[in-house]
Protein backbone atom coordinates (compact mmCIF):
# COMPACT_ATOMS: atom_id res chain seq x y z
CA UNK A 1 0.00 0.00 0.00
CA UNK A 2 2.96 2.13 0.06
CA UNK A 3 2.28 3.20 -3.43
CA UNK A 4 -0.45 5.51 -2.93
CA UNK A 5 -0.49 8.79 -4.96
CA UNK A 6 -2.49 11.87 -3.33
CA UNK A 7 -5.51 13.17 -5.11
CA UNK A 8 -4.41 16.69 -3.90
CA UNK A 9 -3.61 18.94 -7.30
CA UNK A 10 -0.19 19.54 -7.47
CA UNK A 11 1.10 23.15 -7.79
CA UNK A 12 2.78 23.86 -10.70
CA UNK A 13 6.13 24.10 -11.71
CA UNK A 14 7.59 28.16 -12.22
CA UNK A 15 8.46 28.93 -15.40
CA UNK A 16 12.08 29.50 -15.25
CA UNK A 17 13.23 33.11 -16.01
CA UNK A 18 13.72 35.11 -19.10
CA UNK A 19 17.48 36.01 -19.16
CA UNK A 20 19.68 38.14 -21.74
CA UNK A 21 23.28 38.83 -20.92
CA UNK A 22 26.46 41.11 -22.34
CA UNK A 23 29.82 40.93 -21.73
CA UNK A 24 31.61 44.29 -22.07
CA UNK A 25 35.13 44.37 -22.67
CA UNK A 26 35.09 47.68 -20.48
CA UNK A 27 35.57 48.81 -16.85
CA UNK A 28 32.92 50.59 -15.45
CA UNK A 29 34.42 53.77 -13.76
CA UNK A 30 34.53 54.19 -10.20
CA UNK A 31 32.27 56.76 -8.57
CA UNK A 32 35.50 58.42 -6.75
CA UNK A 33 36.83 58.96 -10.84
CA UNK A 34 33.83 60.49 -11.29
CA UNK A 35 32.62 62.85 -8.20
CA UNK A 36 36.43 64.18 -8.29
CA UNK A 37 36.20 66.77 -10.98
CA UNK A 38 34.58 70.11 -12.13
CA UNK A 39 30.99 70.02 -12.99
CA UNK A 40 31.63 69.93 -16.72
CA UNK A 41 34.86 67.82 -16.92
CA UNK A 42 32.13 65.20 -14.96
CA UNK A 43 29.67 65.79 -17.60
CA UNK A 44 32.28 65.23 -20.44
CA UNK A 45 33.28 61.89 -18.70
CA UNK A 46 29.84 61.09 -18.57
CA UNK A 47 29.29 61.35 -22.28
CA UNK A 48 32.46 59.28 -23.17
CA UNK A 49 31.64 57.02 -20.96
CA UNK A 50 27.97 56.41 -21.96
CA UNK A 51 28.95 56.74 -26.05
CA UNK A 52 31.83 53.77 -25.15
CA UNK A 53 29.51 51.33 -23.34
CA UNK A 54 26.17 51.89 -26.11
CA UNK A 55 27.90 50.00 -28.43
CA UNK A 56 28.51 46.86 -26.33
CA UNK A 57 25.39 46.88 -24.87
CA UNK A 58 23.04 47.66 -27.65
CA UNK A 59 25.22 44.51 -29.63
CA UNK A 60 24.87 42.53 -26.33
CA UNK A 61 21.31 43.20 -25.74
CA UNK A 62 19.04 45.99 -27.96
CA UNK A 63 18.73 43.32 -31.04
CA UNK A 64 17.18 40.28 -29.24
CA UNK A 65 15.83 41.85 -25.47
CA UNK A 66 12.46 43.29 -25.52
CA UNK A 67 11.90 46.89 -23.97
CA UNK A 68 11.05 46.54 -20.57
CA UNK A 69 7.27 46.66 -19.25
CA UNK A 70 7.73 45.38 -15.78
CA UNK A 71 10.08 45.12 -12.89
CA UNK A 72 13.12 43.65 -13.86
CA UNK A 73 16.16 42.26 -12.34
CA UNK A 74 20.09 43.11 -13.41
CA UNK A 75 22.96 41.04 -12.27
CA UNK A 76 26.79 43.36 -12.63
CA UNK A 77 29.69 41.70 -12.27
CA UNK A 78 32.65 43.48 -12.54
CA UNK A 79 35.89 41.26 -13.69
CA UNK A 80 38.97 42.08 -12.45
CA UNK A 81 42.75 40.70 -12.45
CA UNK A 82 44.22 41.27 -9.03
CA UNK A 83 43.46 42.41 -5.86
CA UNK A 84 44.38 46.13 -6.41
CA UNK A 85 41.76 46.35 -8.64
CA UNK A 86 39.27 45.88 -6.92
CA UNK A 87 36.65 49.15 -6.24
CA UNK A 88 35.17 49.38 -2.89
CA UNK A 89 31.00 48.40 -2.88
CA UNK A 90 30.31 52.49 -3.09
CA UNK A 91 32.61 52.90 -6.06
CA UNK A 92 31.05 49.90 -8.14
CA UNK A 93 27.63 50.94 -7.20
CA UNK A 94 28.18 54.85 -7.79
CA UNK A 95 30.54 54.46 -11.09
CA UNK A 96 28.02 52.16 -12.51
CA UNK A 97 25.20 55.34 -12.51
CA UNK A 98 25.73 56.39 -16.26
CA UNK A 99 25.73 53.28 -17.37
CA UNK A 100 22.23 52.22 -15.59
CA UNK A 101 20.77 55.27 -17.08
CA UNK A 102 21.88 53.89 -20.85
CA UNK A 103 19.79 51.12 -19.95
CA UNK A 104 16.30 52.96 -19.23
CA UNK A 105 14.01 54.14 -20.60
CA UNK A 106 14.85 57.75 -22.14
CA UNK A 107 11.90 60.25 -19.79
CA UNK A 108 11.68 63.96 -19.23
CA UNK A 109 15.07 65.82 -19.79
CA UNK A 110 16.59 62.45 -20.28
CA UNK A 111 16.69 62.13 -24.14
CA UNK A 112 18.51 59.01 -24.11
CA UNK A 113 18.00 55.47 -23.23
CA UNK A 114 17.25 51.81 -24.65
CA UNK A 115 14.68 51.19 -22.41
CA UNK A 116 15.89 47.78 -21.83
CA UNK A 117 15.07 48.90 -17.77
CA UNK A 118 11.64 51.03 -17.01
CA UNK A 119 13.37 53.04 -14.53
CA UNK A 120 16.30 52.61 -12.17
CA UNK A 121 14.25 53.08 -8.72
CA UNK A 122 13.80 50.23 -6.68
CA UNK A 123 10.16 50.30 -7.40
CA UNK A 124 11.44 48.61 -11.11
CA UNK A 125 14.94 47.39 -10.80
CA UNK A 126 16.37 44.51 -8.58
CA UNK A 127 20.22 45.24 -8.76
CA UNK A 128 23.17 43.41 -7.36
CA UNK A 129 27.00 44.18 -7.61
CA UNK A 130 29.40 41.69 -7.38
CA UNK A 131 33.35 41.58 -8.16
CA UNK A 132 35.14 38.50 -8.80
CA UNK A 133 39.21 38.02 -9.91
CA UNK A 134 39.34 36.84 -13.09
CA UNK A 135 42.59 34.98 -14.43
CA UNK A 136 43.00 33.89 -17.65
CA UNK A 137 40.94 35.67 -19.53
CA UNK A 138 43.60 38.15 -20.72
CA UNK A 139 45.02 41.05 -19.63
CA UNK A 140 42.10 43.41 -19.07
CA UNK A 141 39.32 44.30 -16.52
CA UNK A 142 35.89 43.39 -18.26
CA UNK A 143 31.94 43.21 -17.14
CA UNK A 144 29.01 40.73 -17.25
CA UNK A 145 25.48 42.42 -17.39
CA UNK A 146 22.53 40.20 -16.60
CA UNK A 147 19.32 41.04 -16.66
CA UNK A 148 16.75 38.64 -15.81
CA UNK A 149 12.83 39.15 -16.48
CA UNK A 150 10.32 36.78 -14.03
CA UNK A 151 8.17 34.52 -15.52
CA UNK A 152 4.95 35.54 -14.10
CA UNK A 153 3.72 31.97 -11.99
CA UNK A 154 -0.12 33.00 -11.26
CA UNK A 155 -1.29 33.33 -14.84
Amino acid sequence: MGGVESDKPQAPSPEPALTWRACVPLDPPSQNHLLCSHYMMRVRKVRKIQKAWFAFLYAGFARHTPKAERKRRMEVIRHHKNKRDEYDDGNLVGGFKPILDLLTRPLGPKHYGMGLLVDDSPDWLDAEYSQVPDVGRGKDNWTEVILIEPRDTHE
